[in-house]
């Protein structure tokens, strides 16, 4: 009876080993799991710092708390400071006067002949007085007559046209102001015949320009055609052009 009851003892204790076996199966495999399940969680985390590392740094000027902002548009197309500068404009006179600095009323009775200079017809023309010899019989130094542009313009060309003059003197220059005071002379020469062409010698390879465009005289030519032998100089100027 008693090793019986020792044999039901043994088979109780034995009953005992299989659970513990079984509960130690049961945590083990509880805790691979919930291994396995943190180390797909720390995957998930990297991959997902990694693809926002990524973000920032293609994003500059990034940083904590950083909002997205719109790409400014592109800037519109300017001027090249290399684009050719406009031509100036071609001469158009508009106006004459005569200067005599020496002696302002001299030959002012004339004056309201002086727009037949530019009116385009060669047999009008302006005249001055008639003086016994070529410096104006000692009135005055010059003569001037000073032709007004609409605005400044390239000057190529000065052409005159006159009657029954032959000598004298005198200077074409151009000036930003109707005054010889600071005038660029670009021709001198005397009358030889009816008319005188001069070209303007250009500047740094571009025409020149001027808004005033003057014809100094400080000789007068020799007149012919019935004057009286007294006084045989004078002017008798029909046309002035620019061009």
């Amino acid at each position: 009876m008693s090793g019986g009851s020792g044999g039901g003892e043994n088979y109780e204790e034995y009953d005992d080993g299989e659970d513990d076996d079984s509960s130690s199966g049961r945590r083990t495999m509880g805790r691979v799991l919930v291994g396995a399940v943190l180390t797909l969680v720390l995957v998930a985390a990297v991959v997902l710092s990694v693809s926002t590392l990524g973000r920032v740094e293609n994003t500059p000027e990034a940083g904590p708390g950083a909002e997205p902002t719109a790409t400014a548009p592109a800037p519109a197309d300017t001027p090249s400071s290399d684009a050719p500068e406009q031509a100036a404009a071609a001469p158009v006179p508009v106006g004459i006067s005569r200067l005599v600095p020496g002696n302002p009323g001299l030959d002012a009775e004339n004056d309201g002949a002086l727009p037949q200079i530019l009116d385009g017809n060669a047999a009008t023309y302006w005249s001055s007085y008639v003086y016994a010899n070529d410096t104006f019989g000692g009135l005055a130094p010059n003569l001037a007559l000073v032709v007004e542009l609409e605005e400044e313009s390239a000057v190529n060309k000065i052409d005159i046209s006159q009657l029954n003059g032959t000598g004298g003197s005198f200077s074409v220059l151009l000036n930003d102001t109707p005054t010889l005071d600071g005038a660029t002379p670009v021709a001198e020469s005397g009358f030889t015949g009816p008319s005188t062409s001069f070209p303007v010698p250009r500047v740094d390879g571009e025409a020149a320009t001027a808004k005033y465009v003057i014809v100094n005289f400080t000789q007068l030519p020799r007149l012919s055609g019935g004057l009286q032998a007294a006084y045989p100089w004078g002017l008798r100027i029909a046309e002035i052009s620019v061009s």
